[in-house]
């Protein structure tokens, strides 16, 4: 009798790691794989999600995270209009030589992430703009990091192609009655 009951409790561990909490299990994994493109893979992230809660929830733990890590230089970015935009490339582009820029960015370089909190906001022009100038400055090293509700926002999977291979995709899911009821019961 005292087997079932120990077999009955499911093993909470994978749903914290420090103070930060995991609604499904499977995202902690998610976020270190999420973490490791981005690090060590040389590559931006788009975090998709269908609820605007969770996807703020494991935005900041994301966030937070990526904050700690010695040779990124991390910035919520809104651009609120083309303007800003370009200036803000020209501030990072300000510091090298065009041709410096144009080559590939060397290994100890510092990576410039740009968070994007709602990335619906940003208007289809600047999508462009911005895609086109990390590729054609790739020695700025620019890396995104997109936080997508996709909720009512068809037009986000016109967005992700227009990067590539150069964003890593983290789809969070919405946990079901039972995970939540589990996460409670932790």
């Amino acid at each position: 009798m005292q087997d079932e009951q120990e077999k009955e409790i499911p093993d909470f561990q994978d749903c914290f790691d420090g103070a930060d909490i995991f609604f499904r299990s499977k995202d902690k994994e998610r976020l270190r794989l999420s973490l490791e493109a981005v690090i060590h893979g040389d590559r931006g992230l788009a975090v998709i999600g269908a609820n605007e809660g969770v996807l703020d929830h494991y935005s900041r733990m994301l966030v937070s995270r990526l904050r700690d890590v010695e040779g990124f230089h991390l910035e919520v970015f809104l651009p609120n209009d083309t303007d800003s935009l370009l200036n803000r490339f020209n501030q990072i582009l300000s510091k090298m030589t065009m041709e410096q820029a144009r080559k590939t960015a060397a290994p100890s370089s510092l990576v410039h992430l740009l968070v994007v909190n709602d990335a619906r906001s940003v208007k289809q022009e600047q999508w462009n703009l911005l895609a086109r100038l990390i590729a054609d400055f790739p020695g700025i090293n620019v890396r995104l990091i997109l936080c997508i509700d996709k909720t009512g926002w068809p037009g986000y999977e016109k967005l992700l192609p227009m990067f590539g291979r150069q964003l890593y995709r983290w789809v969070v899911d919405t946990p079901s009655v039972d995970e939540a009821i589990q996460l409670t019961y932790a």
